[in-house]
This record gives structure tokens, C-alpha cells and sequence, in this order.
């Protein structure tokens, strides 16, 4: 497995020919080292504004219906934290798109929306009245507060 420092030094010499072949400029890697920085702090900036804003509503969520948050965020299949984790990554979709929901729980875009969908049969069916309950428990709470 290569280290951080070599895959850094790829990049910058894949930087480097891309940039020469798209703009015909003569960089070396200085420059494109100082472009993959620039770049890295922009994005890393907007991807760390949004998972604030999740954070201070999973926080306030998890506060009010006295959850562990980093129970939430485990892998944990029992049934009470997943009900309570796919119950609040359906309140978010309101909100984030299912990348950004995705990135804070740290899971696929695909697994929150299987989870949102699971959410919206226990809604539509019957038979999932323990789900619908703690459903009913954290919007209650929300709208308490």
C-alpha cells in the first residue's frame, strides 16, 4: 500500500500533464501542488459547512430523544438505533441530498436511501407500529422544541 506522501507526489505529476495537455501551460510541480491545495481547502470547506449543519441537527435530534450519536453512526443493526438513525436520515432529506446524509453517517448515497424508503413503508403499511412510534417520538419532540 503506497504512502500518503507517494500518493500526493502521483497526483501532483497527474495534475501536472493534465494541465500541460488541457492548457498548454508549462507547470511544474510547484504549481500544481500549490493548485491541488487551493482546490483541497475550497472543497474540503464546503463539504465541512454542510456536515456542521447536519451535525447541529443530528445533535439537537439526539439531544431531545436522548440518543448516543455515535451509537447512531456505528454499524450497529440493532433495532431500536437503526429505527432511530433511518428515522433521521428521512427528517434530512427534507434538507441534504442523500450524499451529504450519507457522508455525515459515514454510508453509501444508496444505503440512505434504502433506509429513507424503509421509513416511508413503515408510514404506508401497517404492521411496523414500534417504527411508526419512535417516528412519532423524534417529529414530536422536534416540534416541541
Amino acid at each position: 500500500m503506497k504512502n500518503i506522501e507517494q500518493s500526493f507526489n502521483d497526483l501532483l505529476i497527474k495534475r501536472v500533464e493534465y494541465e500541460r495537455a488541457l492548457y498548454n501551460l508549462e507547470m511544474d510541480i510547484k504549481n500544481a501542488k500549490n493548485k491541488i491545495i487551493d482546490d483541497n481547502i475550497l472543497m474540503g470547506n464546503l463539504i465541512s459547512f454542510k456536515k456542521m449543519d447536519i451535525d447541529c441537527e443530528v445533535t439537537k435530534i439526539c439531544n431531545l430523544c436522548s440518543f448516543d450519536m455515535d451509537k447512531l453512526r456505528s454499524k450497529s443493526r440493532h433495532r431500536d438505533i437503526k429505527v432511530a438513525r433511518f428515522s433521521i436520515m428521512y427528517l434530512l432529506k427534507k434538507k441534504y441530498t442523500l450524499k451529504e446524509i450519507g457522508i455525515y453517517f459515514l454510508k453509501d448515497h444508496s444505503t440512505v436511501h434504502s433506509a429513507i424508503e424503509k421509513v416511508k413503508i413503515w408510514i404506508t403499511t401497517s404492521g411496523y407500529e414500534k417504527e411508526n412510534k419512535i417516528l412519532k417520538s423524534i417529529i414530536d419532540k422536534i416540534n416541541q422544541s
